[in-house]
């Protein structure tokens, strides 16, 4: 573990030329609830984005776990395709599909069950990159005043209403804030969304939110807001309980049953943690 995580914490880290790289940023986290974890990093600078790769590693192979990257594609006709230019800021795994935070208009997806593989003559057009991961649909937001797509996170805390969640990053400086967070409800049968209205919809105080997830009924936010990384925690309607969270740019969030996981940014101090839900307070 390095100083980007606070006390009490567990996981891992990248190898170095993946913490060290200074053009790929990680931004979201999630998984799918069977040990294997996935995280997005956009390449290029923020607002001028070049490409998303998503990392996947596998828990159960040991301390920090093995990984491989995938690219997200949108097909263009035949054999070709494009780079996917987003800034990926969270990312929600819901059976074969993988949903991507799109800020400014909504919700990208991926089928995971699509994923190619790129035959070695090939591997020049792709920067080496062995598997594509192509979009296949999208949700377009509604018109003014629609909520930013800044975070993203999959409830399946009650197995019978799974819930896509979002959030958006906002910065107010010396304003009082109001960031949006909605839910919407998920097929059991099909992991797509039931309907296009959120299900629900709060509006916070949370400064430059950057991961969000619900869980057991309770809203958990981290910050960037600060000196260091905050953690907001708490139900609707009554005042947040704050941790230290993440020293070092703290990102998007990801819930299992019992535990709490999100990633740093910042290069030479990236790392993948989590906290047990019972040790927050």
């Amino acid at each position: 573990m390095t100083s980007a995580a606070p006390k009490g914490a567990f996981g891992y880290s990248w190898e170095g030329g993946d913490n060290g790289v200074d053009y790929w940023t990680p931004q979201g986290i999630t998984g799918n609830g069977s040990g294997v974890q996935a995280q997005s990093w956009y390449k290029g600078a923020s607002g001028h984005e070049e490409a998303v790769r998503i990392s996947f590693v596998d828990r159960s192979k040991g301390a920090n776990g093995m990984y491989r990257f995938g690219l997200l594609v949108r097909p263009t006709g035949g054999s070709g395709f494009a780079q996917i230019t987003r800034h990926a800021g969270g990312i929600a795994w819901v059976g074969k599909y993988l949903y991507v935070a799109d800020t400014n208009n909504g919700l990208l997806v991926f089928d995971l069950s699509r994923t190619l593989r790129v035959p070695n003559n090939r591997l020049g057009s792709t920067g080496n990159y062995r598997y594509l991961i192509p979009q296949i649909g999208r949700y377009q937001r509604g018109g003014g005043g629609a909520l930013k797509f800044s975070a993203l996170s999959v409830d399946n805390s009650n197995p019978a209403s799974p819930a896509l969640v979002a959030g958006e990053y906002q910065v107010y400086e010396n304003k009082d804030p109001t960031t949006r967070i909605a839910r919407w409800a998920l097929s059991t049968k099909t992991g797509r969304l039931v309907r296009a209205r959120a299900s629900q919809a709060w509006k916070t105080g949370f400064d430059q939110l950057q991961g969000v997830v619900t869980n057991q009924g309770q809203i958990y936010a981290s910050s960037t807001w600060g000196a260091g990384g905050k953690l907001y925690h708490g139900k609707p309607r009554k005042r947040a309980k704050t941790n230290a969270w993440g020293h070092v740019g703290p990102e998007g969030l990801y819930a299992t049953k019992t535990q709490l996981w999100t990633l740093t940014e910042q290069k030479d101090h990236r790392t993948v943690f989590g906290k047990t839900f019972s040790s927050l307070n």
